[in-house]
């Protein structure tokens, strides 16, 4: 289906200004809508694969993997990033890989509710096949798909409420205890790759002069989204870097985090266009 083009981007529903630091360049957080996760197209996977209706977790992973393949670019016009969104639209582009990955999460959550069967009772067995997609699932989605472009911003889980194997693969998460999140990414030789987020600022992975540029499925604590860092500009053929943008891609409608000018937005901002020489561990600190 086809959207109208506007001078903003499309499906804009909250954006916020980044001012000038010491650290950090002025510029913006901007969030918009892409196809939406409750789509009827859906429904059949939902019920063949025990899945919960909202499945966040298996639509931004899959919007990551597109951007990476076929929008890796790091200099944007708001045309380019119009089309982007644009084709982020169409639910149709979801539905393959949404379905892999729904797939292999049930097929390994029932194997490991056979391994453990005397820890679950009926009743939590199905709470457990039916939950929302946890983040090791994305860890090992990303490992077994390995893409140079995509990444994962990973939130801490500082509650005592996991159990069953989400609470033994907390051990992942330990080097990072003092900071708000970390980056996990795949090395294509089935292994991952962890850094703190002021070690993966020092990469300089989205310096102005880059071609292409990093996309990451993030943590939002209760939901998932896309972050797309870009330079935009405003034609194509730009006099200067552009303005250094992060964009929210979001499946779920009503969510308006850049809106809300969450400390969490900013400090990735922070770490993909601000002045690595100049960051400290302090601007990550949870």
């Amino acid at each position: 289906h086809t959207i109208a083009m506007s001078h903003s981007f499309l499906r804009q529903i909250g954006s916020n200004d980044i001012h000038e630091e010491a650290c950090c360049p002025s510029g913006s957080v901007c969030e918009v809508r892409i196809a939406s996760q409750l789509d009827e197209c859906f429904q059949p996977l939902i019920s063949q694969y025990c899945s919960p209706q909202m499945i966040c977790g298996y639509t931004a992973t899959t919007a990551a993997y597109v951007i990476a393949e076929f929008f890796p670019s790091l200099r944007m016009t708001r045309s380019d990033v119009d089309a982007m969104i644009n084709s982020l639209s169409d639910t149709q582009v979801f539905l393959v890989t949404v379905e892999d990955f729904m797939k292999k999460n049930y097929q390994a959550r029932l194997a490991y509710t056979e391994k453990h069967s005397s820890a679950f009772t009926s009743a939590a067995k199905s709470k457990y096949i039916s939950d929302w997609v946890a983040n090791y699932e994305i860890s090992d989605w990303i490992q077994a798909h390995p893409h140079s472009g995509v990444h994962f911003l990973r939130r801490i889980e500082r509650g005592d409420d996991v159990e069953h194997e989400e609470k033994e693969r907390l051990i992942d998460e330990k080097p990072f205890f003092d900071f708000e999140f970390f980056v996990e990414s795949a090395t294509g030789d089935n292994a991952t790759r962890w850094r703190s987020p002021l070690d993966f600022s020092k990469e300089n992975a989205c310096a102005s002069e880059n071609n292409s540029g990093p996309v990451f499925i993030a943590d939002m604590l209760g939901h998932f989204v896309v972050f797309k860092p870009v330079w935009v500009h405003e034609s194509d053929e730009p006099t200067s870097p552009g303005l250094p943008t992060l964009l929210i891609l979001n499946t779920l409608s009503g969510g308006a985090y850049a809106k809300k000018g969450n400390a969490f937005e900013k400090m990735v901002f922070t770490m993909l266009f601000g002045d690595p020489s100049a960051l400290t561990s302090s601007v990550f600190a949870h």
